[in-house]
């Protein structure tokens, strides 16, 4: 969905052709060093490419549209308690490598061919040939991590969840993986936990709190343990017999866990982690940005400070969960935010590395200064059309150049695209509906309604009515939810049976009451009210045209 004012095109235009290439330069220096600009003209027209970017797959307005989601949930049910990140194993799976090999065999040739996959190499090979078997393995293993260990509503292996929310993307070899956040029960004062504990007379509250992190975070590990295990075995090993045996299983879960750990928990430095010391961003004393090895703890307990240090036996490897460990056999990465102090600072910096975008805003500035003379000079030459032709066409085509240039730009993995077209999710979220609410269109209505606001913004007496904003959809105009809500009535129901809902109609004398009708959710079917358009959490920020 767009949001447009009625005169919104001839606007478009005047700002495209008042911009000059040095002022889109002076913007993207701007915007480069400090992350915004003064220039109004220049911040109209990004708006305007924003509008190309919600129709694009995989853009940056689709992880800035994740992000407003987090930020929706966080309103409606406080802040996160863990963190967490799955990267599902999709070279030496077994499960991966029968998709790949099922997919275009016989069951009987794809099991043959499989025997015969004495080597590592070829099961790389098979494994990374194929990026449809590649999609479908990690959408079935993310769905299954969510349905049988999250179980929303119900005990897990994390406590009681309430929600959860995950964001797709890739890594350098393209493979997909997922940053998500998860929500306990009743967990509305999660952030003022580590304050909490400290007040007198809160000893038996600190215990709870720390049997319960020991109970889900992990950060011990006896490699030697695990290494010989791993002398004997894989960790994509078949353990069908282990699993028959339920006693047998719950004796050597802790052993199992161990050596799945050790297999895919230890951390080794990469490109990755010291990308920043080698550009020169991070600290001497600390290459890996990651911060390994990590300080050994004997007990996991509150510091001095208020933070909460979680048992650590091995400085290298990272924090796992015993029942991931053994379930999903891959490589995972599980925090209890509350762990460090200053949580809210935490969850903001989770959230936004959960939908990090690759595009800073700069570059399509960038891209605009590039294209902007070479646009203008083909439509000033095009002496055939009128003033006004030329005028609209020259908006036209700059918008639409720029625009694929930015986002056709970032480089796509093969698996990446196969999940887009079979239609795989790129989030992963508890509820099912979604209802946009604009924060831009609540503060206008209000700012109708109310007349202290219009007075004290000094907009009491206008000559000119406000500039009505219209929602347009695929399917034409559609009205708000705040533009409807004043002229409900009575509830008229459907049929007699208890299982019938209802729709709720307008008054007659509202003039859209004749082709508008509401229809109540279900019970157990809400939508998430999220919030969309433009919306500041820098409370000193003062916009132009709105008043605090």
């Amino acid at each position: 969905m767009l949001s447009v004012t009625r005169k919104n095109f001839p606007e478009v235009e005047r700002t495209v052709r008042s911009l000059t290439a040095e002022r889109l330069e002076l913007a993207k220096t701007e915007l480069e060093t400090v992350g915004r600009t003064g220039d109004e003209d220049v911040k109209q027209l990004l708006k305007s490419l924003s509008l190309y970017g919600f129709r694009q797959p995989m853009s940056r307005e689709s992880r800035l549209s994740m992000r407003r989601k987090i930020k929706s949930d966080i309103i409606r049910d406080g802040i996160p308690a863990i963190w967490f990140t799955l990267n599902p194993n999709d070279i030496t799976n077994p499960v991966k490598l029968r998709l790949a090999a099922y997919r275009t065999r016989d069951p009987d040739e794809a099991e043959a061919f499989l025997t015969s996959l004495d080597l590592a190499y070829k099961r790389t090979r098979l494994a990374i040939s194929d990026p449809l078997s590649s999609a479908v393995f990690f959408h079935r293993e993310v769905s299954m991590f969510f349905k049988h260990y999250v179980k929303t509503g119900k005990e897990s292996v994390f406590g009681r969840i309430s929600r959860y929310f995950g964001a797709v993307e890739t890594n350098e070899r393209g493979a997909l993986h997922v940053h998500g956040l998860l929500w306990l029960q009743g967990n509305m004062h999660l952030s003022s936990i580590l304050r909490d504990v400290e007040e007198e007379g809160k000893a038996a509250y600190r215990e709870r709190v720390t049997q319960y992190v020991d109970s889900v975070f992990t950060e011990d590990l006896d490699q030697e343990a695990s290494s010989a295990v791993q002398a004997e075995r894989s960790v994509t090993s078949d353990i069908s017999s282990l699993l028959e045996n339920s006693q047998q299983f719950a004796a050597a879960f802790d052993e199992e866990a161990n050596f799945c750990a050790g297999a895919t928990q230890i951390h080794t430095h990469s490109p990755t982690c010291v990308k920043y010391a080698i550009r020169g961003r991070g600290k001497l004393r600390d290459p890996c940005r990651f911060k390994a090895p990590w300080r050994l703890a004997e007990r996991t307990a509150f510091t001095d400070e208020g933070v909460l240090q979680i048992r650590r036996t091995h400085s290298m490897v990272n924090r796992w969960n015993k029942a991931m460990a053994v379930g999903l056999r891959h490589n995972h990465d599980i925090s209890f935010i509350a762990t460090q102090c200053k949580t809210m600072a935490i969850v903001f910096y989770v959230t936004n590395y959960a939908t990090k975008v690759e595009d800073p805003v700069w570059k399509r500035v960038a891209a605009a200064t590039e294209l902007f003379p070479a646009t203008d000079e083909s439509i000033v030459g095009n002496s055939k059309a009128s003033e006004a032709d030329r005028g609209q066409n020259q908006t036209r085509q700059f918008l639409m150049k720029v625009a694929n240039r930015i986002f056709t730009e970032r480089a796509l993995s093969q698996v990446e695209v196969v999940a887009h077209l079979l239609g795989y999710p790129t989030e992963f979220a508890s509820n099912d509906a979604w209802t946009f609410l604009n924060v831009s269109s609540l503060y206008w209505h209000i700012f109708r309604l109310w007349r202290h606001l219009r007075r004290e913004s000094g907009m009491e007496v206008v000559d000119e009515p406000l500039e009505e904003t219209v929602f347009l959809e695929e399917g034409g105009e559609r009205i708000s939810l705040v533009q409807a809500y004043p002229h409900r009535v009575r509830l008229k129901r459907k049929g007699k049976g208890a299982g019938t809902w209802g729709e709720v109609q307008f008054d007659r004398s509202w003039h859209r009451s004749q082709t508008w009708v509401q229809a109540l959710r279900r019970p157990g079917e809400h939508a998430v009210v999220c919030f969309d358009g433009y919306l500041s959490t820098d409370w000193s920020d003062e916009t132009e045209g709105y008043y605090q």
